[in-house]
């Protein structure tokens, strides 16, 4: 699903339940059809409320996962908490600082059909920490290819599924960006390269990257996908 298209749709969601329905279909287009949104800290953890938010997975790896209490040794939740950036399972199981028992669970997890796992850490404008945590029932997937553009939709998912769970939470915008920055991005946003926004604004192609890294900086993203979803979404940009 193209991401203009997704952000478009996701715009007419009336519930977060649609957003989830949404999200987990544009992943199965890369090959994830295996979701687990769980909320670790923020106005949405109270007495009470579950910390999954939604899911696909299977249910009895949901239920045994609760049974044996892996949320104590499960490494994705103090990744998360200290982390900005996707990061593949096969990545994190392989780490040195991996325990025998962590080792063994992402062992159980590829026993319970969930492969090629991938993590996006949320961090929201409450103090809200989400992570979503994804995987394929397919041991051939690959995200490295499409991973930009994954953390894109799955950061166009967060936020207006947090303004659905936490109505009246809307995001201010501590900066401005400049007319010329917005219209960088804005024709990034269509798709248009550097080269080609220079020749759309009569400026040289460097003075168009000048423009786009200050842009993202004042965004606090690293590349141009996951800026142009951050302005669209604080209503800097309309593509």
């Amino acid at each position: 699903m193209r991401l203009l298209d997704y952000i478009e749709r996701t715009a007419q969601a009336q519930t977060a339940q649609d957003l989830f329905e949404l999200y987990h279909g544009a992943m199965r287009g890369y090959g994830y059809d295996r979701i687990v949104v769980s909320c670790l800290s923020g106005p949405l953890v109270r007495e009470g409320h579950p910390p999954i938010l939604a899911t696909t997975y299977p249910q009895d790896w949901v239920a045994y996962y609760d049974e044996q209490d892996y949320y104590r040794i499960d490494p994705v939740i103090p990744y998360a908490a200290t982390s900005r950036g996707p990061v593949l399972w096969e990545d994190m199981a392989a780490a040195p600082e991996r325990s025998d028992i962590q080792r063994a669970f992402f062992a159980e997890a590829r026993e319970a059909g969930l492969h090629q796992g991938l993590i996006v850490p949320l961090h929201g404008p409450q103090g809200e920490l989400l992570v979503v945590s994804l995987a394929s029932e397919f041991t051939e997937v690959d995200p490295k290819d499409h991973l930009r553009e994954m953390q894109a939709l799955t950061l166009q998912f967060h936020a207006d599924f947090v303004d659905k769970l936490l109505p009246g939470g809307g995001i201010a915008v501590p900066f401005a960006l400049s007319d010329r920055e917005k219209e960088c991005l804005l024709w990034s946003a269509r798709g248009k390269s550097s080269w080609d926004i220079g020749l759309i604004l009569g400026v040289s192609e460097h003075t168009v990257n000048f423009h786009m890294k200050n842009a993202l900086n004042k965004l606090g993203c690293s590349n141009r996908v996951v800026g142009v979803v951050k302005a669209v979404r604080l209503g800097l940009i309309v593509p």
